[in-house]
Formats: structure tokens, sequence, C-alpha cells
């Protein structure tokens, strides 16, 4: 197209039509790649996120070689006087094998208020202040939630309730396929519905899904995972294989279902990496549950019995293996591969890799 110019001379131009047609088809070539941007993007996501699950495993391998095979202790054992608290996580023993020794010979394990303490004698440093830490290598980047979170669980004493602000970790410590009071989500167990179970894998207190009361040091051994409400077990007690066996799994620790059948992704209040509570998970629930009746206990506002294994990568969640491999798996697992990857010594003959 030439314009006619009042020199008199031709000049090329564009018209109206034209250069909407232009616009036109840029917003169509951008609208094409955004996906494929995005796309990428969450990959990268994703590969730290594998990165910080491996970093994880490899903690937890490197504190059993010292420890004589034993994993980091979810809280301590020696702590059950009247005036001690359980309440430090694994996470807290793993910190000197994550490059986080300094923060780690700052905790004063001798304040009988535990992670949430504000003696400041002999260390002048309070622990309330340090499980305000942020840590990357506990965070997500696919994850969207507040790094320090208001109101997060201190310790197993204070049930399912709520304390002072801390920061959130993203991975927790797999405690294995079962029902427990702290970790009892009756909207769980609808996944179990029509599937045939003739060993009876699934009912509470059956073959592989026992039944353990969260307030007893006897029936700490039940758990059939790799971390206790207090304590934890050794890599020799791994008989299904430290390939197939998961040590530490994404949580996102989401509230769950609104009463409207919305998803609520905004976090539980025990999500703090610096909690015994907060650090652990139950692998029974499905992967990014949606279930309605998540919200059965308290009209909605969040029950945190009911998250586990969740993220935001598309079509399922990520976990490590004891052996430091990291693996993908989809929302629609089959129940008795979850159950075989949970369970360190159950024997499932079930395939546990995608």
């Amino acid at each position: 197209m030439f314009r006619l110019h009042r020199s008199g001379r031709l000049r090329p131009g564009f018209t109206l039509v034209e250069l909407l047609v232009v616009i036109a088809i840029i917003g169509i070539l951008v609208a094409l790649l955004l996906p494929a941007i995005q796309a990428a993007r969450e990959a990268a996501r994703r590969t730290q996120c594998v990165n910080h699950l491996k970093q994880l495993a490899l903690a937890c391998q490197n504190y059993a070689d010292k420890y004589q095979e034993r994993l980091p202790w979810n809280s301590d054992p020696a702590w059950q006087g009247a005036n001690r608290a359980r309440d430090f996580s694994w996470i807290v023993k793993a910190l000197p094998y994550m490059e986080q020794e300094t923060l780690y010979n700052q905790i004063n394990f001798d304040d009988p208020n535990g992670n949430r303490g504000t003696n400041t004698a002999p260390n002048p440093i309070r622990n309330s202040d340090l499980r305000l830490s942020v840590l990357t290598a506990l965070l997500c980047p696919s994850n969207d939630q507040e790094a320090v979170l208001n109101n997060q669980n201190s310790g197993y004493r204070e049930g399912n309730g709520g304390g002072p602000p801390a920061a959130r970790t993203d991975y927790v410590g797999s405690m294995g396929h079962m029902w427990s009071g702290w970790r009892d989500c009756g909207a769980a167990g609808g996944q179990f519905a029509g599937v045939p179970d003739p060993m009876g894998y699934f009912p509470a207190g059956g073959a592989g899904t026992p039944w353990v009361d969260g307030n007893s040091d006897g029936e700490q051994p039940r758990i059939n995972g790799l971390f206790r409400y207090w304590g934890s077990f050794r890599l020799a007690d791994i008989r299904d294989g430290l390939s197939s066996t998961i040590v530490v799994f994404e949580d996102y620790h989401w509230k769950g279902v609104d009463g409207n059948g919305r998803l609520d992704t905004s976090p539980t209040n025990d999500a703090a990496w610096m909690s015994p509570l907060g650090a652990i998970g139950n692998l029974r629930n499905p992967i990014n549950n949606r279930n309605p009746a998540w919200n059965q206990y308290d009209g909605g506002g969040g029950e945190p019995r009911c998250h586990g294994w969740s993220s935001n990568h598309p079509g399922g969640a990520q976990c490590a293996f004891a052996d430091g491999s990291v693996q993908f798996y989809s929302n629609d697992i089959s129940p008795f591969v979850k159950l075989a990857l949970a369970t360190r010594a159950g024997g499932e003959e079930f395939s546990v890799k995608p």
C-alpha cells in the first residue's frame, strides 16, 4: 500500500484494517506462546523442588551414617519429664546436614518451652525467633503460600491447636500408611470404597493400615513409615528396600475443601518446620485430596488431619525415597501402590515406580 505524500511522491504505509490484522496476529502468537512459557517455568520450579527433596533425603542418610543408621529424631525420647516438651522436629536434627549448622547451633535445646521458647538463658536468641527462619530448601517454588505463618503448632501437647508464628515447610517425613488421632482423617477412607481388598490392607487396624494412638509411647512402634510422633526408625528397618520406601514427600498443609466444594489452599496451623507435628505426615490420604467430606470436623475452617501428599505441580506430587531418588506420582495412583510406597517392611508385591 502506498500513500501520496505532499511532495507528490508515493510513501509506503498501513491502513487501519491492516494494522488491526497485524495486532490480532501478534495477540494470537502471544496466546500460543504463553502456555509454553508457563509450562517451562513450572518445569524449572519442579526441578528445583526435586533438588530440595533430594537434599532432605541425603541429609537423612548422612545423619543415619553418624548415628548408627538411625534417621533424624522427630522430637526427643529423652524429653519425657513433666517440665520438658517434645518440641523439636526431625528437620531440626537434620539442619547440620543441610548446610544450616549455624542456625542449629543457635537453638536452645535446654529451654523447657521448646521451639516456642522465650527463655533467654543461657542463649540470648529465643527459639521463638529462630522458628521464624525461612529455609529455602524447605519451600517448593510452586507453592505461593506465605513463607511465615501465624498461629502455628509447636508440639503434640497442643493437639491440633496453634501457637506462635513460624516459617513453614512444604516437605514432611513419612509416617507411613496409618490411622491415628492427630493424623486421622475420616474423609480419606472413601478412596478405598469398591477396591477389592482380600488381604484387609485398608481398614483401620488392618494388615497394612494400623491404628496408632499418638499419645501412647507403647504404640509408636506400630507406625509403619520412617518417622514417629516422637522418634524415628533405622535404615536397617526398611526391609522393603531403600529405593521403594518414601522418606520425605510434598505436603502443602492445605486447609481443604470448603462448604461450597472449593479447595481452600491456605495453610493449616501445623505447617511449621520446627514443630514435630508439622514436619511429619500420613500417606494414607489421597494425593491432592479434594473430598468434600474434608470439612466435616469443623465446618470448613480447615481440618489439619486431612491434608497430606499434595502440590501445585499439574496432576500429582513428588516424593523422595530413602536411597535419595525422587519420583513424581499422579493423583490417580493405585491405593495399593501408595500403600507399598508408604510402608517400610510391608512386603507388598506391587510395582512402586510410576
